[in-house]
């Protein structure tokens, strides 16, 4: 008879944030670790967790056959939809699609901050090393990403964070067609672009209210979130203290995303100057202590930065520094002679020494997929 072990192995996937834990948690050697009904409140917990490899009771449910089912997506696979679903969202909105469109978009919103919760540096890198998808369909999603992940930091509550979220999804709903057109123009705005652009917070606000949305702060975002506290903004020029914090937060992601993000007709700005440009020349006109937590929370190297090693390896960061915002996780796929490595290899440049990092390096075509640089076996 074969012996079967009392107690399985826990996977990541059953270790949600926010949620009770329907069983104990043990160790190797049987030993507590959680009592049933503890919470997970942030995923470096989770992570502590999982590299104690804790364990739970064996189940009659563990041991029941299960029909074949279709392979989970990968985070990469999820977002590439949930990004693809928004745009769809967007156009109907746009085209006064009424209550159907705003309760797709309220799902998606659900859904993409459930991404960037469990898997935030993979969905920060994704959006930033995608290639194939358009400026605009990249735009509001890691707009509304660093949103949610910032507003957390703030201590920003759950429903304020939902709303901040949908205002990024659709603060450009006023230009959506221009925007469009913008991303792949390289010449100056003309006088009609020029009067588009600065009323397109005023013509989104409009839009949404046209439509039955009436959530206060959703709204305010949307139509200040070009407000600048110096008064230099549009479309109404207003001054602190009339622009508020998550209108001055979505400004800054949008700020970020639109160095990072290619155009048609330019590369993107390495992420880390554009952090750089944000923390120490201060372009966009917001409160200093807000430009410290944007930094710390994304880091110095961002998800998806390409970067050279000390000892010469080229890679890309997949995590941000928990010890520090200077010293990220990097996954190096290639030597100093760029010679591709069979599979990455994983460095904490925390560590120091030839893991450290020596500088940035221009972003170039991968060969592996974004599931393998981040080490998911998909």
């Amino acid at each position: 008879m074969t012996n079967v072990s009392p107690l399985i192995q826990v996977r990541a996937v059953e270790l949600p944030l926010d949620a009770p834990l329907p069983w104990d948690l043990v160790d190797a050697r049987g030993i507590l670790v959680l009592k049933e009904g503890a919470l997970l409140t942030g995923e470096a917990q989770v992570e502590r967790l999982l590299e104690r490899r804790v364990c739970r009771a064996r189940t009659a449910a563990d041991d029941t056959p299960t029909p074949a089912r279709t392979p989970l997506l990968s985070v990469f696979e999820e977002l590439t939809l949930v990004r693809a679903a928004l745009q769809d969202c967007l156009y109907g909105i746009a085209g006064g699609g009424g209550t159907t469109a705003i309760d797709s978009l309220l799902r998606l919103a659900e859904r993409m901050r459930y991404l960037a919760r469990m898997h935030p540096d993979a969905v920060i890198g994704a959006l930033q090393l995608d290639s194939q998808a358009s400026y605009t369909d990249l735009h509001p999603v890691l707009v509304a990403v660093i949103g949610e992940l910032i507003a957390r930091r703030l201590g920003v509550d759950e429903q304020q964070r939902n709303s901040l979220c949908l205002a990024a999804l659709t603060s450009n709903l006023g230009m959506l067609s221009l925007q469009d057109t913008l991303s792949r123009q390289s010449a100056a705005l003309d006088e009609t672009q020029r009067r588009a652009v600065r009323d397109h917070p005023e013509q989104g606000f409009e839009m949404l209210r046209a439509i039955g949305v009436t959530d206060p702060l959703w709204l305010s975002i949307v139509l200040n979130h070009h407000e600048r506290g110096d008064g230099s903004g549009y479309p109404h020029a207003r001054r602190d203290p009339y622009v508020d914090q998550l209108s001055s937060l979505v400004a800054l992601a949008d700020n970020y995303a639109a160095m990072v993000l290619p155009r048609a007709y330019r590369n993107g700005m390495h992420a880390q100057q554009a952090m750089r440009e944000i923390f120490v020349q201060r372009r966009i006109r917001v409160a200093g202590e807000l430009v410290q937590q944007f930094v710390k929370e994304l880091g110095v190297y961002p998800p998806g930065a390409f970067v050279v090693m000390k000892n010469g390896d080229h890679g890309i960061v997949i995590k941000r520094g928990h010890r520090t915002a200077s010293a990220p996780v990097v996954s190096c796929f290639a030597n100093v002679h760029h010679v591709r490595f069979d599979a990455p290899l994983i460095r904490d440049t925390g560590e120091g020494g030839g893991h450290a990092i020596a500088a940035i390096a221009a972003p170039q075509a991968l060969a592996l997929p974004l599931s393998t640089i981040w080490g998911m076996g998909r």
